[in-house]
């Protein structure tokens, strides 16, 4: 025999899920003014460059989700080439 749950014990399950998603800043609230940040495979879209060879030197280092900012992806990819 399986597990058996009841609709109720589903419901309390996904409750803590189902929560509302936090409020939008103030529209005065200053901007967050630092180097733009994306994934490996953003930024060889961006160059034009091979996506799978990017996420794997991303995968290498260890950081396969990790957001970059334009000079670490470019110095993840010469470490990965040597």
């Amino acid at each position: 025999m399986g597990w058996r749950f009841s609709k109720r014990a589903v419901a309390r399950a996904a409750a803590p899920l189902a929560q509302s998603p936090p409020p939008p800043p103030p529209p005065n609230a200053p901007l967050d003014e630092g180097p733009e940040r994306l994934t490996a495979n953003e930024w060889a879209r961006r160059h034009s460059l091979n996506e799978v060879q990017a996420e794997r030197a991303a995968m290498r280092a260890g950081r396969w989700h990790d957001l970059f900012t334009e000079e670490e992806f470019l110095e993840l990819l010469r470490r990965g080439d040597a």
